[in-house]
This record gives C-alpha cells, sequence and structure tokens, in this order.
C-alpha cells in the first residue's frame, strides 16, 4: 500500500498517522532499511528481521548543544594545510570512520566507500601524478588561449577563466619544483571517499555528506582537515590515477580529504560573502 498523500500526518517515509492510529505502510517491496520504524515505536512491539535489533539503543536524552557555540564551532573550521609530523593513531582512525557510517545516504543506501592512505610513499606518488596532470591541463589551456588570442577573443570569458586556470596550475607546479607537496601537504593521512558511479541513488552527495561529516566530527579530536579538489580532478580524468588506487570496478572518486594534527593556529575567524538568497 502507497501514501494517500493529504490524508495523514507523515512521520517518515513509511509510517503515518492517521485518525489517531499510527500505521505503517512498509514491505517486502519498499522497505528501504531506514529503521524508522522500530525507532519511533514507544512500546518496542516491532521486529525487523532485516535489522540487528540489538543496534537500536534507547535515546534516554537527546543530546542539546548551545547555538551559539555550535555556530561559533562551524565559524571555527578552517582548511589547513599545515600538519605536524605526529601520526594519527589508528583508534582515532577508526572513530572517523564509525562517524562516516551514521552520515545519512540517499535512499539510505549505505554505499559509501573509504580509502584511507597513510603511506607516506604512496601519498607522494599520487601527489606526483596529480602535478603531471595539471602540467598536461596547463599546455592545453595554453593552446586554447593561443587559439582564442588568434580569433580576436581575449576580451571573452572563456579567456579569462584560461587565465585563472593556468594561473592556479602553475602556481601549484612551481611549489612541487621547490620541493613543496602542493597536493597533500604531507598529511599524514589521506581520506579518499569513492562509490559505483553507476548505481541508482546519489553516490556523489553521499561521499561528500560523508566527508563533512568527517571534517566536523576530526576538529573534536583535535584533528583539522582540508578538502582537495585537486586529486579528485586527476582521478576523474586520468586513467592512471585511477589504476593506482585500485577502486572496485566502476567506482568514482567523489571527495578527497587530508587529515592530521593542525601544525598552525587560527587567531581569528574570516568574513564570508552574504547568500544569494530568494524567499518565496
Amino acid at each position: 500500500m502507497y501514501p494517500v498523500w493529504g490524508v495523514r500526518k507523515d512521520l517518515s517515509w513509511c509510517i503515518m498517522e492517521k485518525d489517531g492510529e499510527i500505521r505503517s505502510e512498509a514491505n517486502e517491496t519498499n522497505c528501504f532499511f531506514c529503521g524508522h520504524c522500530i525507532a519511533v515505536c514507544p512500546t518496542d512491539s516491532l521486529l525487523h528481521h532485516g535489522l540487528d535489533m540489538k543496534a537500536f539503543t534507547p535515546i534516554e536524552k537527546p543530546v542539546a548543544f548551545k547555538e551559539e557555540e555550535f555556530f561559533r564551532f562551524l565559524r571555527e573550521r578552517r582548511s589547513h594545510r599545515s600538519y605536524l609530523k605526529k601520526k594519527i593513531p589508528q583508534e582515532v582512525l577508526e572513530k572517523l570512520v564509525e562517524a562516516c557510517r551514521y552520515a545519512p545516504t540517499g535512499s539510505n543506501k549505505q554505499k559509501t566507500h573509504l580509502l584511507i592512505l597513510q603511506n607516506e610513499q604512496t601519498i607522494s606518488k599520487l601527489s606526483s601524478m596529480t602535478i603531471q596532470y595539471i602540467e598536461r591541463v596547463n599546455g592545453l589551456v595554453e593552446r586554447k588561449m593561443k587559439k582564442l588570442s588568434a580569433e580576436g577573443k581575449e576580451d571573452s570569458d572563456l579567456y579569462r577563466d584560461s587565465i585563472y586556470a593556468l594561473s592556479a596550475g602553475t602556481g601549484v607546479v612551481d611549489r612541487a619544483k621547490a620541493g613543496l607537496d602542493p597536493i597533500f601537504f604531507w598529511a599524514p593521512a589521506v581520506f579518499i571517499f569513492h562509490s559505483d558511479s553507476k548505481r541508482f541513488g546519489t553516490p556523489h552527495d553521499d561521499c561528500v555528506i560523508a566527508a563533512q561529516t568527517i571534517t566536523l566530527y576530526a576538529r573534536t579530536l583535535g584533528l583539522e582537515s582540508c578538502y582537495i579538489g585537486a586529486f579528485m580532478a586527476a582521478a576523474f580524468y586520468d586513467p592512471s590515477v585511477m589504476e593506482e588506487i585500485h577502486l572496485p570496478p566502476k567506482h568514482q572518486v567523489y571527495s578527497v580529504l587530508t587529515l592530521g594534527y593542525p601544525g598552525q593556529t587560527y587567531l581569528k575567524d574570516v568574513d564570508r560573502k552574504p547568500l544569494t538568497v530568494r524567499w518565496e
């Protein structure tokens, strides 16, 4: 039985209240295994043979944060590119994995995968491969700019965007030539979030939500992080990078984080541009 919209009060996807009676509309064909039916039942009357009933722990008192402190916690999160040469203990990494496990996923698919890199040689090699990819992209951008210039299109948005891309790419390559690691910043751990790109659902969003969950939880453990878009681009466009990280078939990298104990301290919050908001 599927919902009849407008004649009931929805409590979740499959639980609704009608005429003062709570009913479940889930069956073997449409159950998402979300566990909402168990979580909202006040009498522990329901059993779900597809879920671990022992994992449903009672909520004695919901966790409550002071609004001002939580907002301050969000504002104080910064991208960190300087890390102490300190290994992250295995038990701390496992806590981060556990937090990732509870991040929401579209349609409750729970298909987010994690590749955690700690080997310095592996991280260094992937950094070098990413820089080589950026150098190749720089060459393509330069040729594109020459073509646009020959066509008299130096005032076009495409030309200006190309200047910006070339400047950013050149800066990364120059820092690498100076002996720095402009990709992973010598972080003690790199988290690569990936999922099956062909599956039904929201694999990209699932990985991004999982990554953001970890960036916030990591701060409570004394860790900081940074999103690494350059490697994600290299993994998407360069087959050799994908071969190096040995992901399952059809999987795609959707988010990348460096994590470590911060090597610097930010003393001030920074401002952000006002959002463009449409109210209706």
